[in-house]
């Protein structure tokens, strides 16, 4: 008899029924969480396995760095200067 009771509650909706209410949105949302965790996981551990030739490769590889990088530090150094020279006056 306490069984079919249980099992009754159970049916109708009872006070063991835990359920909450799952969006698409907040599946989404732990599935890109989950793989950013992993990916920084992997990116931490490849940054201290490699180490060695990271800081190889950036030294190497700085003349590079700079020129790759001074033109768009020139142009937007334009840019700035620009936005900021009033232009009604001589």
């Amino acid at each position: 008899m306490e069984t079919s009771k249980q099992i009754l509650e159970l049916v109708e909706g009872g006070k063991d029924m835990d359920y909450q209410e799952i969006k698409v949105w907040t599946i989404i949302k732990r599935f890109l969480i989950g793989w950013a965790i992993v990916g920084g996981i992997i990116t931490v551990i490849s940054c201290i396995k490699y180490k060695e030739y990271i800081i190889t490769a950036l030294t190497n590889n700085i003349t590079a760095w700079i020129i790759a990088i001074l033109p768009c530090a020139i142009v937007l150094y334009g840019i700035v200067s620009i936005i900021k020279t009033p232009w009604g006056r001589n």
